[in-house]
């Protein structure tokens, strides 16, 4: 009996032992699962400057900062799991923010050039920089018309507003691949080999009608400087040129024909007929070789000849080596955008006759969109601008201070050859580059209602020797280039 009250006893202390063991388990192990005082960090990824009110769609930037941290609860005391990583909408969560990179700030040349040009796409923005990728300021259309005031060696125009345009989205006024430049013609008392005319594709001349000099080369030539972003396997290598790049500020001497293609390419483009390009490949070859032969260099604005297509390729090779002949010599061969329907004399326009370059009728230069343009200024403007180019001190009835005394020929709206201001007589490209005309054929109003002056020009350009608007619409109707040469060069022979 006492034996089996000792099992009794064992088996009850026991189930008692069980009992406590369960009960004190079940406690302990709820002790810990609510337990969260321990806590473990987990990374998560990091967003940069975004708007937490808006879902990020991109993946954020890489960064060099140390990542944010966040607590996880701790489940059990041998496992630890974290929670799943989600992107706070809560505006109120602090992120920190990675600033974007800085920008270096775009160094880029502005060349002064003047010009209204002809927006030649559907729709394009200006930007405040040079530079793509700039904040967007003003949207142009197809047509619009824009004031240019300088030329960047970043392929955009600068306008007069600040802001800037590609140069592939504007085209000279009509686009008829020509945009024509500023320059007041240079020449000496022979007659001068002046060209003044730019491309519609490329860059435009250096606005030199001020008088500036610093784009005129004023020291020995180094055959070392030449422009070495262009191949040099271009032509034979046996006839070169040296000229004076005003785009990039060097003395280039290159293979004739090389310099000849980036020449014609920056006057007239790549897309106008056949027979317009060989013409102003024969004019361009004609120009640099006499001022070479005279031992002097040439400014001329070269087009990488990268740009060149093969068509233009293979027309200026048909006519390289012909050049323009007067009595056996070559000529002083000049060039120009558009004339006021016929073509200035080298006589008006340096002072030098040449027999070749006379004035010949160039009637179909009137449908070109630069005759006609109209020029206004206030006639306090006037006053200043002659006063402080003449120092005479306009006054008295305001409708007598600028009076045309005579054009070339005395045709209307023709070459002014005298002008009067204020009683005093001036030559036409005087008050051209006064007030930076177009062309010095030009007539003048004065508006009393506005108190404004109004110059309403004729052509664009110097106007001597051969019209490019002229010579493209000869090619168009059937003109051989040689046909056009020896209408715009009296007499000359192309050989």
């Amino acid at each position: 009996m006492q034996n089996r009250s000792r099992i009794l006893k064992v088996i009850a202390a026991l189930a008692v032992a069980g009992v406590y063991i369960f009960v004190f388990g079940i406690i302990r192990v709820v002790d810990v699962s609510a337990d969260n005082s321990h806590q473990i960090e987990v990374n998560v990824p990091m967003y940069t400057t975004q708007n937490l009110e808006q879902p990020i769609t991109t993946p954020p930037p890489k960064t060099d900062k140390p990542a944010e941290t966040t607590k996880a609860p701790q489940t059990t005391e041998g496992t630890q799991t974290a929670p799943e990583q989600t992107e706070s909408t809560d505006p109120d969560v602090s992120q920190q923010e990675t600033p974007p990179p800085e920008q270096e700030t775009p160094n880029w040349n502005e060349t002064a050039y003047k010009a209204t040009m002809v927006v030649n796409t559907d729709g394009i923005y200006s930007r405040k920089r040079a530079q793509l990728g700039a904040e967007t300021v003003d949207m142009y259309y197809s047509g619009d018309r824009v004031n240019v005031v300088a030329w960047t060696d970043t392929e955009y125009y600068k306008l007069d507003d600040g802001s800037f345009i590609h140069a592939a989205y504007l085209d000279d006024l009509g686009g008829n691949n020509s945009i024509p430049d500023n320059n007041g013609g240079t020449g000496n008392n022979s007659g001068g080999s002046s060209t003044e005319s730019t491309p519609q594709t490329g860059r435009p001349e250096t606005d030199n009608s001020s008088n500036d000099t610093s784009s005129t080369p004023n020291s020995t030539p180094d055959s070392s400087d030449t422009d070495s972003s262009d191949p040099g396997n271009v032509g034979n290598g046996e006839d070169t040129f040296t000229v004076y790049d005003e785009y990039s500020g060097m003395y280039v001497t290159a293979d004739a024909y090389e310099v000849v293609v980036r020449t014609v390419i920056n006057e007239i483009g790549t897309t106008w007929p056949d027979e317009a390009i060989k013409a102003q490949a024969v004019a361009a070859y004609t120009h640099i070789k006499k001022e070479n032969s005279s031992g002097n260099t040439p400014t001329v604005a070269l087009q990488p000849i990268s740009s060149a297509t093969d068509r233009v390729l293979n027309l200026v090779d048909e006519v390289f080596g012909e050049a323009i002949y007067y009595g056996g010599e070559l000529i002083n061969c000049s060039y120009y955008a558009s004339s006021c329907g016929y073509t200035n004399s080298s006589e008006n326009e340096w002072g030098g006759y040449l027999p070749y370059l006379v004035s010949v009728d160039c009637p179909f230069d009137e449908a070109d969109p630069n005759y006609g343009l109209k020029t206004t200024f206030t006639a306090s403007q006037v006053k200043s601008i002659i006063a402080d180019n003449h120092g005479i001190t306009l006054s008295g009835n305001k409708a007598n201070w600028i009076k045309v005394n005579g054009t070339l020929g005395q045709k209307e709206n023709g070459w002014v050859t005298s002008v009067s201001v204020g009683g005093t007589a001036f030559h036409g490209k005087t008050l051209r580059a006064d007030f930076s005309l177009p062309s010095e054929a030009f007539t003048v109003t004065y508006n009393s209602s506005t108190d404004k002056f109004t110059f309403t020009t004729y052509g664009y350009g110097h106007g001597v020797g051969m019209s490019q608007n002229g010579a493209k619409i000869l090619a168009d109707n059937g003109y051989s280039y040689k046909d056009i040469l020896k209408h715009y060069f009296t007499g000359v022979t192309v050989e």
